[in-house]
């Protein structure tokens, strides 16, 4: 991250505080001590919201349901406050996109900002990816909520494409930097171009040896359709849309009328 022109990240994993703070605890190494700063966090992920919840040390588990109530997300903001941490809404046109072959969101009944803002977030994220969320950035600023942007970070190999901009005259603690962006001085740079890849993963032999057997499950794949939309990420709950199994009967020589 440091090569993509980042001085300090924040460092969040589906439901869990666990990655923030190995993460925070390899940066504190001596390796890497003073090279970069991480914020550890949290990204509440359920089928109405996805959230980041931005200097904690602990998981949230009030909203950690497939279909969390309103209270549940105001108790969850209410105790990142108490860990002295900050409620960042996460990816907005991401999560209101429409699922493919549904109709639906997403994300269903996802709280509209001004609903976000009654349940007591702090800031909203304006850039994610590739995407400038001009209607969001309009928002926070009509709304003096924290601007912020994310990487949204999934693979070694990922660019960057937008930078969360604050002075922390030379402080690059996690401290001052929750802070500064608690202070509402943050701005943000975004390039749509993006950085040049940097790190490029080893390929792992294993993979290799997998692949044959693996690669004909998938050709095996084409004689159906497992319809299932976007994962809930929450464990045994399967995913926030309807399922549906479908046979391409007129692949294996049947054909319906």
């Amino acid at each position: 991250m440091a090569t993509n022109g980042f001085n300090a990240v924040v460092v969040s994993d589906h439901n869990t505080i666990n990655g923030g703070l190995a993460a925070q605890e390899v940066a504190e190494s001596d390796e890497y001590a003073g090279k970069i700063t991480v914020i550890p966090a949290m990204e509440l992920t359920n089928c109405r919201v996805h959230m980041n919840l931005v200097g904690i040390n602990e998981t949230i588990d009030y909203a950690i349901k497939k279909w969390p109530t309103d209270d549940d997300i105001r108790k969850t903001i209410a105790r990142t406050h108490e860990l002295g941490g900050i409620a960042i809404i996460n990816h907005i046109p991401w999560s209101n996109t429409t699922e493919y072959g549904y109709e639906l969101p997403r994300l269903q009944n996802h709280p509209s900002r001004e609903q976000l803002v009654e349940m007591g977030i702090d800031g909203i994220e304006i850039a994610n990816g590739v995407t400038l969320d001009t209607i969001s950035l309009k928002f926070v600023q009509d709304h003096n909520l924290i601007v912020i942007t994310g990487a949204d970070v999934h693979y070694p190999d990922s660019n960057a494409f937008s930078w969360t901009v604050l002075n922390t005259n030379g402080n690059r603690t996690a401290e001052n930097i929750l802070a500064q962006l608690k202070a509402r001085r943050s701005s943000f740079l975004f390039d749509p171009t993006g950085t040049q890849p940097l790190a490029y993963p080893a390929e792992n032999p294993i993979y290799f040896r997998t692949a044959p057997p693996t690669l004909m499950g998938q050709y095996f794949q084409m004689f159906w359709i497992d319809k299932s939309g976007m994962y809930s990420f929450i464990p045994g709950e399967g995913t926030c849309h309807a399922e549906e199994f479908i046979i391409r009967w007129s692949l294996i020589g049947r054909y319906q009328k």
